[in-house]
């Protein structure tokens, strides 16, 4: 095959990107002569370093947003490496300005009203469940299902690719961690309020998981989340807390050089838990109520377990199908969605461990 040039465009969130650069391997698989390049912000790029599917990095700077003749440089900065391919997976204002000044040859993203005119090739998001393949791993596929041959075996799982000896190095600095022992890395808190499972919950997850076995606990979280972190432990039994470790990640790079080393992650849904998934590592995530499941997860493997209150309630999908929660009653279903509803399946989870 000839020599490809195709750019990947996907700011946001580490769940996305890691979904995202899914392109990338299988672009790669089918084409090794193609030079894929990955535009990022700098807050996620962590998550594709060392990724030896794309050839090069390119940082969205933050202040693009706001500045807007910055953009504009970016993108004839683009527009410079005559790409063949462009792959806007990210489909807001700013890529698509990059992609309308971009003159690659064949542009691709999603289908929206406002923006449609701008590419060759537009896909509309898949909607209904589909039971094998998470809605944002499918959607993402379908960008490149035309350019690839007609049937080619796509890969669906995103992976991660770490620095080794960076990684041991880093755990070695976690302390008090007891030999012999499954490690599990606790997701006590969301990246916000609305996306993180009631503390009294929490502790009682905590308590029962320390009553079941003989862990060692490395609580993850970020400085601003200490004193919620600290309410927390008020209601964790001693002989539990005498088994945690707190961390608090230096960067991204450093979490997911300790996350490489812990047996299972658990906790509230969110960046760390695709993480642990692209690791290959045993995870049992508690959604929120107001975030779609079936865009996230399939139950198809039994080492990464998902639960949402949807789960749980006969009314929750029919009352709120296709409608954004608000916040107070994305708080209102978290206060009903009760430990004892998925105790069992965390206990069969930790069983397999």
């Amino acid at each position: 095959m000839k020599l490809m040039k195709i750019l990947i465009i996907q700011q946001k969130f580490i769940g996305d990107v890691l979904m995202s650069s899914l392109l990338c391997e299988n672009l790669k698989i089918w084409n090794p002569k193609c030079e894929i390049d990955f535009i990022v912000n700098d807050f996620t790029i962590d998550v594709l370093k060392n990724n030896p599917h794309i050839n090069k990095l390119i940082v969205f700077k933050k202040g693009y947003s706001n500045d807007f003749i910055g953009l504009i440089n970016f993108a004839l900065e683009i527009r410079k490496k005559k790409y063949d391919y462009l792959i806007d997976a990210y489909s807001k204002l700013e890529s698509n300005l990059v992609s309308l000044l971009s003159r690659a040859n064949f542009k691709i993203s999603y289908y929206k009203t406002y923006s449609s005119f701008i590419y060759n090739k537009t896909t509309k998001r898949f909607l209904k469940e589909d039971k094998k393949i998470p809605l944002a791993i499918k959607n993402r596929i379908e960008f490149i299902k035309e350019i690839v041959d007609k049937n080619f075996d796509f890969q669906m799982t995103p992976k991660m690719f770490i620095d080794r000896e960076n990684s041991i190095s880093e755990f070695k600095e976690i302390r008090d961690l007891k030999k012999n022992k499954k490690t599990l890395m606790i997701i006590p808190l969301g990246s916000n309020h609305i996306k993180s499972y009631p503390i009294r919950e929490m502790a009682k997850i905590l308590n029962f998981i320390g009553e079941k076995g003989d862990y060692n606990f490395i609580f993850n979280y970020m400085e601003f989340q200490k004193d919620k972190v600290d309410r927390l432990f008020k209601l964790i039994k001693n002989s539990t807390k005498n088994n945690i470790s707190t961390f608090v990640p230096k960067s991204l790079n450093n979490f997911i050089n300790i996350c490489n080393h812990c047996d299972a992650v658990i906790g509230n849904e969110g960046g760390a838990i695709h993480i642990a998934k692209s690791l290959n590592k045993a995870t049992f995530a508690i959604f929120s109520p107001m975030v779609d499941l079936k865009g996230w997860h399939v139950d198809n493997n039994p080492s990464q377990v998902a639960v949402h209150y949807s789960d749980y309630s006969n009314d929750f999908l029919k009352k709120n199908e296709n409608k954004k929660l608000s916040k107070i009653k994305n708080i209102e279903y978290y206060k009903k969605f009760k430990f004892s509803l998925f105790k069992k399946k965390l206990n069969l989870f930790l069983d397999l461990l």
